[in-house]
């Protein structure tokens, strides 16, 4: 599905083939489509790092995190966390605000 509204074209995308042409003009008219950049005040946001959603075992592969925490991700998940917390030092480093959250 190609869409244009005005001068923004929105080409196929990734949900194209599940949302229909009405859904895609209401996400271009509501600004869905722009891209905004980095900003002035950049901020890192930590989502799920808790050990309902990593497991509590590094080693443990999916299965076996799973059996203790139903939602974790095992191994998967436990790879992010050491390239998380090169961001957090880099984030404290310079001073950039580090905000936690969890569902």
């Amino acid at each position: 599905m190609n869409i244009e509204l005005g001068e923004i074209k929105m080409e196929k995308l990734v949900w194209s083939d599940i949302i229909s042409e009405r859904e895609g003009e209401i996400y271009i008219k509501a600004g869905f489509s722009k891209t905004f950049g980095y900003g002035k005040k950049p901020v890192i946001l930590i989502v799920d790092m808790e050990y309902g959603f990593v497991g509590v075992d590094p080693e443990d592969d999916i299965f076996q995190a799973i059996e203790k925490f139903p939602k974790s991700c095992g191994k998967e998940a436990w790879k992010a966390v050491n390239e998380i917390k090169r961001l957090i030092e880099m984030g404290r480093r310079y001073r950039i605000p580090i905000v936690y959250v969890h569902s």
